[in-house]
């Protein structure tokens, strides 16, 4: 045993039941002897070596005979032994449909700091932020939001506009961080698939990543939020520079990627790409006239698709309190 010696050591062997038991390896491996295999001992590289997980095979015993086994258990050990569960900062976040953080904060009276980067839609002429904040932010909570936009048209994650970095997501930082956000905005897909531009789907993820670690190592209190944008169709009649989809054979790819960095660092996702895609496919009409261009909603794009899934995404029940 270890010096302390365990407060109370196994003497039973419950279906499925998996504790944390501080014992010296031999001496847990002698006791496990005892319930002729019914036992996995493990020696997990997160606790001290003197801690072995005890966890019991399943027998299929009935619901209640594990319900009342694990009350008996729970009133013998009450809290000499920890029940193993899974490590509360490791945890996935609150459900999409709660609200987001800096919602409750405005909520709660707070005033906050956004901060938007990206592409031409997000910092072009017709600009969803404009609608993000006329329409929904500035109405509910008014003076309760200082808002910067640090987006460039042509920008993409590592390339600005001409095929140059000055102007790229990175390159923007030192202004984004100067803000002193509570909340950032992020979306660059839409120019990382941009074929001329060379940035890969796995370069796309990593320059993801870099960007959210440099804004997080500035403040890791900043809640990021991703977006994927758009679908986009080819408009030949207004010459090569506008084949936006033959440009962008892999879109659908690089809107993942997004999906997955936000799954993989516990991020809230902001996923418009399928609900303008349905459009686009199923109502090209609509599509047509909501993107002129086939590439950049104008303000009645923003209000009809883009606003009502922000609402959804970071309000919940459309966005009311």
């Amino acid at each position: 045993m270890a010096s302390e010696g365990p407060q109370c050591a196994p003497t039973d062997c419950e279906d499925g039941a998996a504790i944390t038991w501080r014992a010296d390896r031999d001496v847990a491996m002698e006791r496990a002897k005892a319930f002729n295999g019914r036992v996995d001992l493990r020696l997990p590289a997160s606790l001290p070596n003197s801690h072995i997980i005890w966890k019991c095979k399943r027998h299929g015993q009935s619901l209640l005979l594990r319900f009342l086994a694990c009350l008996l258990l729970l009133a013998l050990v009450g809290l000499n032994v920890q029940v193993c569960r899974a490590d509360p900062a490791t945890e996935r976040p609150a459900e999409a449909s709660a609200p987001a953080a800096f919602i409750r904060r405005l909520q709660a009276g707070e005033t906050i700091t956004i901060v938007t980067m990206g592409t031409s839609l997000t910092g072009g002429n017709w600009r969803w932020p404009d609608v993000m904040m006329g329409d929904w932010l500035n109405k509910e909570f008014p003076g309760k939001v200082h808002f910067f936009n640090e987006a460039v048209s042509g920008s993409a994650s590592s390339v600005g506009p001409g095929g140059k970095p000055s102007l790229s997501g990175f390159a923007k930082l030192p202004a984004v961080l100067a803000h002193k956000p509570d909340v950032v905005f992020i979306e660059f897909a839409t120019n990382d698939a941009y074929l001329p531009y060379k940035i890969s789907q796995e370069d796309s993820r990593k320059n993801l990543n870099a960007i959210i670690d440099r804004i997080l190592e500035a403040n890791p209190r900043t809640e990021i939020i991703l977006q994927t944008m758009n679908s986009v169709k080819d408009n030949p009649k207004a010459g090569a520079a506008s084949l936006h989809a033959t440009n962008r054979p892999e879109l659908a790819a690089y809107m993942q990627g997004y999906r997955e960095v936000a799954q993989a660092r516990g991020l809230r996702l902001v996923d418009h790409y399928p609900n303008w895609k349905k459009i686009m496919d199923e109502d090209p009409d609509r599509f047509d006239r909501l993107v002129p261009d086939r590439i950049h909603p104008q303000l009645e794009g923003w209000r009809e698709v883009l606003l009502p899934e922000l609402k959804q995404s970071l309000a919940g029940d459309g966005g009311k309190r």
